[in-house]
């Protein structure tokens, strides 16, 4: 263990307590820090022990020696272009997620992610070097929007209990006019091979039995307004599962536009998935206050 003060000015002092390389000590202290980072700040003389910079990433430090780190050696980087936090407080962070980012990280990409940025921000806000944030829900790589984060355990546990009162809106653009204009898509999700969803309709939606297995999912949509083809819906999410929205827009041939994994053949007039999470309204875990929030749509969603 490290014994910490808090220091002044601006500076962390650290007792070290055991034989380690500073980096590797620099990466105990900061573990939601790349490596490639502490090695620059080290070269910015963010690190000192008895008043003098250390810069080489292999200086042996021993027990009982005293380091300080500038607050600015752990410093977060920039968030990601489009990433940005639309509002927080000491429980929550809410950021629009920008399309083509991931919400967390998968089998092949640990590090740029939306929750990878928000930690190291988050710890820069906090003034703690180990604060860390708590995935609430996601959103698909290709879709943008609302995104919460809580920034402690009891906040995640209330919303992973009440996130069926949390009111969860998006606005979706689908190539081919659903029918009726207005209605709910319910269905049956599984996942198969290659993480891809698959729906299908049940006699009865809510059967849990084992012959008619997979998630109960139910998607409320209403058109907003159609051009060429095109339909901009407000949807409303009942259930939350994977690719929900895509794949029952998809079932009923008027797929998302842009989505290559279950509307294959699509338009893409935008360039992008037509998915954005539009608006979310949710009671606070701690102030009991209604929060509403929403987002604006990207552009030529609406239509017009």
């Amino acid at each position: 263990m490290n014994e910490k003060s808090p220091g002044k000015g601006g500076i962390l002092r650290f007792t070290v307590r055991t034989r380690t390389t500073v980096l590797d000590f620099l990466g105990e202290r900061f573990p939601g820090s790349h490596r490639g980072t502490l090695r620059q700040r080290l070269a910015h003389h963010g690190v000192r022990m008895a008043g003098k910079p250390v810069t080489n990433p292999k200086t042996v430090l021993e027990a009982g020696d005293e380091v300080e780190i500038l607050r600015q050696a752990v410093r977060s980087q920039p968030l990601p272009p489009g990433m940005r936090i639309v509002w927080k407080d000491a429980h929550l962070i809410l950021i629009h997620k920008p399309d083509g980012l991931l919400s967390m990280a998968n089998e092949k990409e640990n590090h740029r992610t939306a929750y990878w940025h928000l930690t190291d921000w988050a710890r820069e806000d906090a003034g703690d070097p180990k604060a860390r944030i708590f995935i609430v829900h996601r959103l698909d790589r290709d879709a943008s929007g609302l995104l919460l984060f809580a920034r402690d355990e009891a906040t995640k546990r209330y919303f992973q209990d009440h996130w069926d009162a949390v009111e969860k809106i998006y606005g979706v653009v689908t190539d081919g006019i659903p029918r009726p204009p207005e209605g709910a898509w319910r269905s049956k999700l599984t996942e198969g091979p290659q993480h891809r969803m698959k729906s299908r309709p049940a006699k009865n939606w809510r059967d849990q039995g084992a012959e008619d297995e997979g998630k109960d999912a139910v998607t409320h949509y209403r058109t907003l307004r159609t051009r060429d083809g095109l339909a901009f819906l407000e949807v409303r999410l009942e259930t939350g599962r994977k690719n929900q929205i895509r794949v029952h827009a998809a079932s009923c041939d008027c797929p998302v536009v842009g989505d290559s994994k279950y509307g294959q053949d699509a338009r893409n007039p935008f360039h992008r998935l037509g998915l954005h999470a539009w608006k979310l309204k949710f009671t606070h875990p701690v102030t009991k206050q209604i929060m509403g929030f929403v987002e604006p749509l990207p552009r030529g969603f609406e239509l017009r």
